[in-house]
């Protein structure tokens, strides 16, 4: 339903398609972001639950399956409680980061949002060339003055109480997610990776404890990565050389780096598979487990010719076991008071 939504971005991939279909735009237009501040904790309990309500009737779904979405979904905000030293706190408003409801949540109130302001606005329907938004983050492309820009921006900031916007502009470059967009002076945009100022190399270590395929695996993704985001040629190739210094810095060897930038290896969504998954946690010892596991799955195929999922080998899956930094990180810090002391409950409003 989030995805039936007007200006909804998926990911990166759906951006670098939007990029493609609208170009060359205007000379004169601006290009534009805009960056909704803290929208997770922002979010009155009272209006998200009317938006994800208005969200679902706008798609047809059952009056009795709304209902009981917003009932689950008012159980989920109405609950979120957290310990902090010696007090319990209860957030009365917006949704707890890193909860699997915040990311559809979110998109439903600022769907309502824009289309029960933004859409409508006289400055956006004569000035706005393109308008997508991945959850709090807007690319707009505005044809007209900066002093009409700055208008709209005003009314972005004023007309629904609690959220507050940033905005970007640039008439020949603007960083939207992980990629920098460029126009040159025929209207023509192009498209570079962006990396934050204070990025840095934070690339898994060669030497690490993890499944070799994982580490494999990993060049291949960042370089298809720059191979789909850069545009230009030149700059592509001078990007894969900076990230494959990147990895050579963090202990990957060469051949490893080659084999990634072949042809044959970028990466393609893999169709659905019905193999059956076997979870666990990683081990060195765990390939000679799948070893005979394999040699002697023809025993279920044989025993079992009417399901379907045996007749393909299982799908080996590995969770990260526990490492170091589980062992020093904890959320809850601990008390600071004696243990015969209770904790009490206070409210937190984000």
């Amino acid at each position: 339903m989030i995805r039936n939504t007007r200006s909804f971005l998926l990911d990166t991939g759906a951006f670098l398609q939007i990029i493609e279909d609208i170009t060359p735009v205007p000379p004169d237009a601006i290009l534009v972001s805009f960056d909704v501040k803290d929208l997770y904790t922002s979010i009155p309990h009272t209006d998200g639950i009317h938006s994800t309500r208005w969200l679902l009737s706008n798609n047809n779904t059952n009056s009795g399956l709304i209902d009981l979405c917003c009932t689950l979904l008012s159980i989920v905000l109405n609950n979120n409680f957290f310990l902090f030293e010696d007090s319990y706190y209860l957030q009365t408003k917006g949704s707890a980061m890193g909860s699997n409801v915040a990311p559809p949540y979110a998109n439903a109130y600022m769907a309502h949002y824009e289309d029960t302001l933004i859409y409508t606005n006289s400055l956006f329907r004569q000035h706005v060339l393109t308008w997508k938004r991945y959850i709090d983050d807007i690319f707009c492309i505005w044809k007209g003055d900066l002093d009409s820009l700055q208008i709209f921006f005003q009314f972005l900031k004023n007309a629904w109480p609690g959220l507050d916007f940033t905005m970007s502009h640039d008439p020949h470059q603007i960083s939207f997610l992980d990629t920098l967009v460029n126009k040159d002076t025929d209207g023509n945009l192009s498209t570079d990776l962006y990396s934050k100022p204070t990025d840095r190399n934070s690339l898994l270590h060669y030497d690490s404890f993890h499944p070799p395929n994982m580490k494999k695996s990993i060049p291949k993704s960042q370089l298809n990565r720059v191979t789909k985001i850069v545009s230009d040629p030149v700059i592509k190739d001078q990007r894969i050389s900076e990230m494959k210094s990147k990895f050579r810095e963090r202990g990957y060897p060469l051949r490893i780096l080659d084999n990634a930038t072949t042809d044959h290896n970028i990466i393609k969504r893999p169709p659905a598979s019905s193999r059956i998954p076997f979870i666990h946690q990683y081990h060195p010892a765990a390939y000679i487990l799948h070893k005979t596991i394999r040699q002697h799955w023809h025993i279920l195929q044989m025993a079992y010719p009417s399901v379907k999922e045996f007749q393909q080998p299982f799908l080996p899956c590995f969770k990260r076991p526990r490492n170091i930094k589980d062992s020093l990180i904890r959320a809850d810090i601990g008390s600071i008071q004696p243990h015969t002391t209770q904790p009490t409950l206070k409210s937190v409003r984000n």
